[in-house]
């Protein structure tokens, strides 16, 4: 009797919640094995994971195993091909490291025999797989760039933010508790009443630290006075996501972050680069000027 192991997936963490696909996953192949006289003697189940890449926790335990018992596995089982891979360089990848091992692959829902017709037809499934992942990706994009033209903010949420969902679609709004502190914070660097370094420790202090750099990163994220960078783009927000901080607030903050720059002693200023570290870019950055040399 041949050896057999099985690889189930869904890419959705509700499905792997629900569990249901997976069941019927394993139905199909369990019963598969049966019909062809296969004792199925380890089963794998990825829950939530995409198959866009091959770094997945089950999957490389399923080569490992495979390689552990090189010689002692026959078949390995999928329900489909795009459960084990949505590319044709990935697919084709893990078939020739299966075949080093002595395993070949058997896909239950596509039937694929050993010959040349069959090999061309699992190349033809593998590149369906990644087809179908590659139009979804290009939906998804451009479901964002949709929902950003519209003032919406459709990923994870900044520090002064909560996720939500206003009238049935996701965006953000300032959060109660740490949006008040984000929006003062703001106004202390603005006026000069705190020095960076202090302001830093005074949100620490309110309950929300944060490193150096990210506390820098925050003074320069314009999507604190209403404005989404992205897709090459800036958009205006839209209610409910408002703005933390006004405009003059925002950019004083981001001088004060870099006094030196701000205020740029007389050695540095010169008639040639009369803006240098007073200008801002649309990036947040202060400019600068130089002569090359040579």
């Amino acid at each position: 009797m041949q050896k057999a192991v099985a690889y189930i997936r869904v890419s959705d963490q509700r499905q792997a919640d629900d569990g249901s696909s997976l069941v019927t996953q394993q139905k199909l192949v369990v019963t598969h094995a049966a019909s062809r006289g296969y004792s199925v003697v380890k089963v794998f189940r990825e829950e939530g994971e995409s198959a866009k890449t091959d770094q997945r926790p089950k999957l490389q335990q399923l080569i490992e195993y495979c390689q552990a018992n090189k010689g002692k596995i026959d078949v390995l089982l999928i329900p489909k091909i795009d459960r084990l891979a949505r590319n044709v360089h990935d697919y084709s990848n893990l078939k020739l490291k299966f075949s080093k091992f002595g395993v070949r692959i058997e896909s239950v829902g596509e039937r694929i025999e050993d010959n040349p017709v069959g090999r061309f037809t699992e190349s033809i499934l593998a590149s369906v797989a990644q087809f179908d992942n590659e139009v979804r990706a290009e939906r998804s994009k451009g479901g964002m760039v949709e929902a950003v033209s519209q003032g919406r903010w459709v990923w994870k949420s900044p520090l002064g933010y909560r996720n939500i969902r206003y009238e049935g679609k996701g965006t953000i709004e300032p959060d109660p508790i740490t949006g008040p502190l984000i929006q003062q914070a703001f106004v202390l660097l603005a006026r000069g009443n705190m020095s960076a370094p202090r302001v830093k420790e005074w949100l620490a202090e309110a309950g929300l630290p944060m490193s150096k750099s990210a506390f820098y990163r925050l003074f320069t994220n314009q999507l604190y006075i209403g404005k989404i960078r992205a897709f090459g783009k800036v958009f205006e927000s839209k209610s409910p996501l408002v703005p933390l901080a006004s405009e003059e607030v925002f950019y004083k903050a981001g001088l004060a972050l870099d006094a030196r720059k701000a205020q740029a002693p007389a050695a540095q200023l010169s008639a040639d680069f009369p803006l240098r570290g007073f200008v801002r870019c649309e990036c947040g950055r202060l400019l600068t000027g130089a002569w090359s040399a040579g």
